[in-house]
């Protein structure tokens, strides 16, 4: 019950407004009530879902919106409706969804992801990403012509607003 409350989006808005110590109090909460769920993101990306395992550091800053607040900020600042922007470690997409927001419809991010395990993960979170408020910015990636070749673990879309892709193993 104290997990649920402490994961509740209330809690987590609370944690992403607050100026200091949000990642130590996410990392605290996290270490005691681990979950591995579908978070409606709070904070800069509060219309965007993810996949997020809060065991880990990383994933639970995402989830309690205190994962790199001051990169969030320049990136609204810098990114320009229309850019076309390129990302190298596209991990799970955060930062993605992140410029996306910010490019808009008629931008593009064009992220690259190392690891074959991560890029299946980006995948699942713009996915996601379609079928939320955000789809105003990414469209259905099934209608985009979004594929997982499970080959090689990329994920490639042709003239579309995001493409994550792995190097051939």
């Amino acid at each position: 019950m104290i997990g649920e409350i402490l994961r509740s989006k209330v809690v987590r808005a609370l944690i992403a407004a607050s100026p200091r110590g949000g990642a130590r109090a996410s990392r605290l909460i996290s270490k005691h009530y681990p979950s591995r769920q579908v978070f409606d993101l709070v904070g800069a990306l509060s219309d965007v879902s993810m996949h997020l395992d809060t065991s880990d550091a990383f994933q639970a800053e995402m989830a309690y919106g205190s994962y790199q607040p001051d990169l969030l900020g320049r990136l609204v600042r810098l990114v320009r409706p229309g850019d076309v922007v390129l990302t190298a470690g596209a991990h799970l997409g955060y930062i993605v969804l992140a410029l996306a927001k910010a490019v808009g419809p008629n931008g593009k991010v064009l992220a690259f992801e190392a690891d074959p395990r991560m890029v299946q993960e980006c995948a699942k979170n713009l996915a996601l990403a379609a079928g939320s408020s955000a789809e105003k910015l990414l469209q259905k990636l099934t209608e985009l012509g979004w594929e997982l070749d499970t080959l090689n673990g990329s994920v490639v879309q042709d003239g579309g607003d995001i493409v994550c892709t792995a190097p051939n193993a």
